[in-house]
């Protein structure tokens, strides 16, 4: 729902103010948009599928060739990020948690604490990396 919601958005404000999510597809409804992409884009592009209502991690894969995405079955698939951010060479995430109990004036509360996820192996943009969970995932057990 994230991503409808985000394509609204992007819809509505244009797609140069929501730059930073990455381009994402639904399968199986995206699936031809998805093919032409993925055959516009060569041989060295990579794919983050994250499937419906998983958490910490399970089900989520990079890969790098077509025959490895699901034809039928839902999933989410973005753009994997070929240059992200890294501290000390590993990747990482935050949490910043916000309440926002008004839209019309916007209010927003940041709290003062939040989370920090760090992948547990240095980051590599190799292709033969794409299956080390503990490189490219900073939320698995």
């Amino acid at each position: 729902r994230l991503w409808r919601n985000l394509s609204r958005m992007q819809a509505r404000v244009g797609k140069k103010a929501c730059d930073f999510v990455p381009q994402t597809f639904v399968l199986p409804q995206d699936l031809r948009k998805l093919k032409r992409e993925f055959d516009e884009g060569g041989a060295r592009q990579k794919w983050i599928l994250k499937p419906p209502a998983a958490a910490r991690g399970i089900g989520i894969r990079v890969v790098g060739k077509w025959s490895q995405i699901p034809k039928k079955k839902p999933v989410v698939v973005q753009r994997y990020i070929a240059d992200p951010f890294l501290i000390n060479g590993s990747k990482f995430d935050l949490r910043v948690y916000v309440y926002v109990p008004c839209y019309d004036p916007l209010r927003i509360y940041v709290f003062r604490e939040g989370l920090a996820r760090f992948a547990t192996c240095r980051y590599s943009a190799s292709m033969k990396s794409l299956s080390n969970r503990f490189i490219h995932l900073t939320n698995y057990s």
